[in-house]
């Protein structure tokens, strides 16, 4: 931009000096002066044009990239699953390289938006190349609920960059698993449809937590078992991990996507805080610069017409005379403007911004619960050195709007060891759940417990088939895991497969074994809800 503005700028002066060889009326303006104008002229004229050319190969190489690096998101998704497995399964585990990673999320929006659009439920679908198995039965959910009223759902989103880098993470072995968590910054729109016509739409401009899991090497061809935690060969795990005798599909080795959600953030918030009174600034000074610049222009252009008239001056040297005069007083009355803008105006814009979270009150509302949330955090690690507060965040969420999304008792179930079927009838029309907030209130071990205290405020969107109402709720959980687990993801292959008698479980239909009624005893694997209290 800065070459193109350049170039401009010497065909300008070029171009007005070979002007006044031609258009001159003064009497003093001899041949010799015409002819070192005319040389003169074409040294700042030549330039100019060899310059302009390089600047307009240089905007159609840049708008080439970008148009090939759209057409590499588009295709990310077969990226992913011809290239991506492959380099983890290669390396049997290594770490999450960070440009895969963040190019693992946007195949997973993506995969993400697919798998809500067409709504197939078919077998072999892009998000199982990014998803764990029990993330995916969790999204099924939804899928279902959506699918039973009717209702299409639509996922766009984009990375956006709130200040800083855009994708943040942080990669930890907790014992079984490489564990990499993501915050992403992110603008998405979800809109809900019924027959081709928009029921309801959301737009979210937050953070997204997304917690990422591979198994990890340790040394040539050796893998930590995610099981069990042993030392063995890729081969081993495949065949049967000689210690704990779990089997592994080659997919469960891979990098996958365990827990995803949205939620507010304090550094985002604080960012976008400071792009809205940036823009604002930059948007009155550029409103108002334009005002004085074509008042004055046209002040300079009587002036500088006059004597145009007078001295023979062609068209461009009365424009360049117009622009010089006109931009000195506009520069004056522009700061004058902006200045009184800042002072007198602005406070009260700022103090009426709280409906885009650009109030003071809201920023330090979201500061104080992250302020909390690192303090909980702290106390949770002095036992569980490991424990992530976004993953542990993520986990809830996802298992809450599985409850939201439930259709059978055994669905709504499937978390919670209290029976909390009689909630179905509340939540049959629900096809959307944003949570305001979540925060962890009390942490303590107890009889072989990890026991967590949680509170949510969610909004409820519900279809009665007619329109779409909403409806606050808030959720004081109590939930618990076994003190022996402090692996932070649930691990599929031992979770999914009933331990008595080798039968597929899955949670869509609740976790009992259908086959002899065996109690999968997640609580030795995942947090489950004890206590689930709505008001």
């Amino acid at each position: 931009m800065g070459m193109l503005l350049g170039s401009i700028a010497l065909i300008l002066v070029g171009g007005g000096m070979l002007e006044m060889c031609f258009f001159s009326k003064d009497p003093e303006f001899g041949i010799a002066s015409r002819i070192a104008m005319f040389v003169f002229g074409l040294l700042f004229l030549i330039p100019g044009i060899i310059l302009l050319k390089l600047a307009i190969s240089e905007l159609k190489q840049s708008s080439a990239k970008k148009g090939k690096l759209k057409d590499n998101v588009i295709l990310i998704g077969q990226d992913i699953k011809n290239g991506l497995t492959g380099f983890f399964l290669n390396n049997y585990g290594a770490e999450a390289d960070k440009n895969l990673v963040e190019r693992l999320i946007s195949a997973f929006r993506s995969n993400l938006s697919l798998f809500f659009k067409y709504n197939t439920g078919s077998e072999n679908e892009p998000i199982q190349e990014n998803v764990t198995q029990i993330y995916r039965n969790i999204l099924d959910f939804r899928r279902n609920r959506l699918k039973r009223m009717g209702v299409a759902f639509n996922l766009d989103s984009i990375r956006k960059n709130y200040g800083g880098r855009a994708v943040y993470s942080k990669t930890y072995f907790d014992g079984k698993y490489q564990i990499t968590d993501v915050k992403e910054d992110i603008a998405a729109r979800s809109v809900f449809s019924k027959n081709g016509k928009c029921i309801y739409n959301r737009v979210d401009k937050d953070i997204a937590c997304y917690t990422l899991i591979n198994a990890k090497s340790s040394g040539t061809n050796k893998i930590i078992c995610p099981n069990c935690g042993s030392m063995t060969t890729r081969e081993n795990l495949l065949d049967g991990c000689d210690f704990c005798r779990t089997k592994f599909m080659v997919e469960d080795l891979g990098l996958r996507v365990s827990d995803f959600a949205l939620r507010k953030d304090y550094d985002v918030e604080y960012e976008k805080y400071k792009d809205f009174r940036h823009k604002m600034i930059v948007l009155s000074s550029i409103i108002w610069g334009l005002i004085c610049l074509i008042f004055c222009s046209y002040w300079a252009f009587r002036v500088s017409g006059d004597v145009a008239s007078e001295t023979g001056s062609g068209p461009i040297m009365t424009f360049m005379a117009t622009l010089f005069s006109a931009l000195f007083p506009a520069a004056a009355f522009t700061f004058i403007g902006v200045f009184f803008f800042i002072v007198c105006i602005f406070p009260f814009i700022q103090f009426g911004a709280s409906a885009n979270y650009t109030s003071k009150k809201i920023l330090d509302k979201i500061k104080a619960a992250s302020r909390d949330d690192k303090n909980t955090e702290n106390i949770v690690k002095k036992f569980d050195d490991l424990f992530s507060i976004n993953g542990f965040y993520s986990n809830v969420q996802n298992k809450i709007a599985a409850i939201h999304y439930a259709d059978t008792k055994e669905q709504i179930n499937a978390f919670s060891y209290k029976d909390i079927s009689g909630l179905l009838n509340n939540y049959t029309n629900v096809i959307d759940m944003d949570m305001d907030y979540i925060t962890l209130r009390n942490y303590w071990v107890d009889q072989g417990l990890q026991i967590a205290d949680v509170e949510a405020g969610l909004n409820l969107i519900s279809y009665n088939g007619k329109k779409c109402s909403r409806k606050s709720e808030k959720l004081n959980l109590t939930l618990t895991k076994s003190a022996a687990c402090k692996t932070q993801v649930v691990c599929a292959p031992s979770v999914m497969r009933c331990k008595c008698c080798g039968s597929p479980i899955s949670l869509l239909d609740g976790r009992i074994c259908h086959q002899c009624g065996t109690d999968i005893g997640l609580e030795q694997y995942d947090w489950v809800i004890r206590e689930y209290n709505v008001g």
